[in-house]
């Protein structure tokens, strides 16, 4: 049968080295009707993602785009690109330095190519030094499973057994990755489940906090993400395991034939695996990883993502670097980086944990990497050193209770006042809007910089405290402003800081052991061992300070905030004078509690430029009501509270205007 309009455009367009821009192959009508007599434009009619909201309509146009050097690949998108953006590679064009298809067996993975992506990376890449390179020292008393011997031994090389690992308690997956590991010409393997003594409570607890330098000192990670278990097993490896049943899909077009390449990146974000909080730090932490998802297995490192239906590097075609950022590793910094704090909880936090008690362990490994430049640690994740600023975080869109203990009980309680205790997304934008002034420049990759322009300055109100029930207490350090003075002409500089100054006569800073990145003031700097083992805090989560509150009525919604999922509202006094605003943990503007009081709580003060556009960090910077005569917008940051027997608990976070706020401030 002779190929239709469609199909042919198509194929000549793949055949042809002949640069185009976007074809329009015709509309989404046109590619029905096409489709009732042609196989291949049924094929890929079958990838149209109806939408309620938004369907296709019979006008759409559907259009071709080819890549650039060094892709050689091909996309057919509705021009919305709402429904359908189907991703192709050519299977027979055959062009030096540039990648082609990849025709897979449905059974079994090919190992001596993932044996040749190992080797590769050893050679080219050199990411299994980037723990090294960090200064992320190996952790100790660490167990691994000898995949020859099938035992437990203390660490590679040793004699000692601690005991045989029988079949019958080894889930498919532990033995299909052992037998991959032997498979590499590897021989030791961690498990968490096996390498960590689950009822010896130190070791277990020092295991936990290691976990972050146990991936980042990995030689490889093999991620099991496919299927809801341990007992889904590695399906297609050989050497005993089940095979797997991958179907490959091929478009065949006049002169060519494509392979249809599934985004590895969305199977990814939707996978049971991606939504659990224990495997959130091998994704992060781990400098090269095995994926095995939807039946086929990629490879990612510092550098690149390969998958098993296209050539790269090991193959002689050239592809783009993607980089840490774009690969979500995790590259601490020697300085106390606030961004990345809020970006790494953001993303963790809406993931799951059978045991809610489990937050904080579950990210252990994470915190003791980023500790060393953070002074004083994490305090129920929150950093100590901007502590003002962290206990500002703000939720996205509705978040929920996390299931906890009883307030008053020492164990496993989940406070309100840290994101710890509360089950969804962060906005990242908001949490760090009023701590990143001393940001200036960083890098947040090899070629992308990050450049921060905000006038937001948060300034200490209140001493904080951990405390426990019988009174005793432990200052919390929330030496940000210490810092920030440091930058003051009159001050010494901590030692290795050098000052400048930008054509506008401001002044900067830098240090050598982070010439890449400039800041608006110094701040500590890491520089010997980063590092250490964490100390369990002994000390319950329950804070102490003093201050002032008062009583402020909601009295309307403001609209308008399409970025924000959650209601925000302003506040009025008793005499009816705009006060200021709170962002609610609700969706919709019509269950706005409007008249009602709320008791606010100071917790610090702020201040921004009003000649500045700060409406990214502040919901009520447009709006009318707010002051704006004077050349700086004042502001104390307040929590909104309730009451539960002698406790206070933290229901949401706003600002009221100065002024206001002395007028009717109480001591608390």
């Amino acid at each position: 049968m002779e190929p239709c309009r469609i199909c042919t455009l198509i194929g000549q367009t793949v055949s042809s080295d002949v640069p185009f821009d976007d074809i329009e192959l015709g509309t989404y009508e046109e590619l029905q009707r096409s489709a009732e007599s042609c196989s291949t434009c049924r094929d890929i009619t079958s990838y149209v993602i109806e939408d309620e909201q938004e369907p296709l309509t019979p006008e759409t146009l559907i259009c071709l785009h080819k890549e650039f050097q060094p892709d050689n690949g091909f996309f057919i998108y509705d021009e919305k690109q709402l429904s359908l953006v189907l991703s192709l590679l050519p299977l027979d064009r055959k062009e030096v330095g540039r990648s082609v298809g990849v025709l897979l067996d449905e059974q079994w993975i090919d190992l001596q190519r993932i044996r040749t992506w190992v080797t590769y990376c050893d050679k080219e890449h050199q990411c299994p030094s980037l723990a090294e390179h960090l200064d992320i020292r190996p952790a100790d008393k660490l167990l691994f499973v000898d995949v020859i011997e099938g035992c437990l031994v203390p660490a590679p090389g040793a004699s000692r057994q601690r005991g045989q690992l029988r079949d019958i308690d080894l889930p498919e997956t532990i033995r299909d990755a052992m037998r991959l590991v032997q498979s590499l010409g590897e021989r030791y393997l961690w498990v968490d489940r096996f390498c960590i003594i689950q009822d010896d409570f130190e070791h277990k607890r020092a295991q936990i906090d290691m976990m972050g330098s146990i991936y980042a000192n990995s030689y490889c990670t093999i991620i099991a993400a496919d299927g809801k278990d341990s007992h889904q097993g590695l399906r297609g490896i050989g050497s005993g395991s089940t095979a797997r049943d991958y179907k490959q899909h091929i478009l065949g077009f006049q002169q060519n034939r494509c392979v249809v390449l599934g985004d590895t990146r969305l199977a990814e974000r939707k996978s049971v695996w991606n939504r659990r909080g224990w495997t959130y730090q091998e994704k992060i932490m781990s400098p090269r990883a095995l994926i095995f998802l939807d039946n086929r297995v990629s490879w990612r490192c510092q550098r690149c993502l390969w998958r098993e239906d296209m050539t790269a590097e090991p193959e002689g075609a050239v592809r783009p670097e993607v980089g840490q950022m774009f690969n979500e590793i995790l590259i601490p910094y020697r300085w106390p980086n606030l961004v990345q704090w809020i970006n790494i909880i953001s993303s963790y936090n809406g993931r799951n944990l059978t045991y809610e008690s489990d937050r904080l362990s579950a990210l252990a490994g994470v915190e003791s990497i980023l500790r060393p430049s953070f002074p004083g640690g994490f305090c129920n994740g929150l950093p100590e050193f901007f502590f003002d600023a962290a206990i500002l975080w703000q939720l996205h869109s509705p978040m929920r209770r996390r299931n906890t203990y009883n307030i008053s009980s020492m164990k496993d309680y989940l406070p309100t006042w840290s994101w710890i205790g509360w089950h969804g997304p962060i906005d990242t934008q908001q949490s760090h809007g009023l701590g990143i002034d001393y940001i200036r420049f960083y890098p947040a990759n090899q070629t992308e910089w990050i450049e921060f322009r905000t006038s937001c300055v948060i300034l200490p109100l209140v001493k904080w405290y951990q405390i426990d029930t019988t009174g005793n207490r432990r200052e919390i350090r929330n030496d940000y402003h210490r810092w920030r003075a440091k930058s003051n002409i009159d001050h010494t500089l901590p030692s290795g800081w050098r000052r400048h100054e930008d054509d506008a006569k401001r002044m900067w800073f830098d240090h050598p052991a982070e010439e890449k990145a400039t800041f608006w003031w110094p701040v500590p700097m890491e520089l010997d061992s980063p590092q250490t083992t964490s100390q369990f805090r002994s000390l319950p989560p329950y804070l102490s300070f003093r201050s002032t509150r008062t009583y402020f009525k909601v009295e309307k919604a403001i609209p308008g905030l399409y970025l924000r999922g959650c209601v925000c509202v302003s506040l009025h006094d008793i005499e009816g004078t705009w006060a200021g605003v709170l962002r609610l943990n609700l969706g919709n503007t019509n269950d706005a509690p409007l008249g009602e009081l709320y008791e606010l709580v100071a917790v610090s003060m702020g201040e921004a430029d009003n000649s500045v556009d700060e409406s990214r960090f502040f919901e009520e910077w447009n709006l009318e009501e707010r002051p704006r005569t004077s050349r700086l917008y004042q502001f104390y940051n307040v929590l909104h509270v309730e009451r539960e027997d002698d406790w206070i608990l933290r229901k949401s976070i706003g600002r009221i205007e100065k002024a206001a706020w002395e007028r009717h401030k109480v001591d608390l």
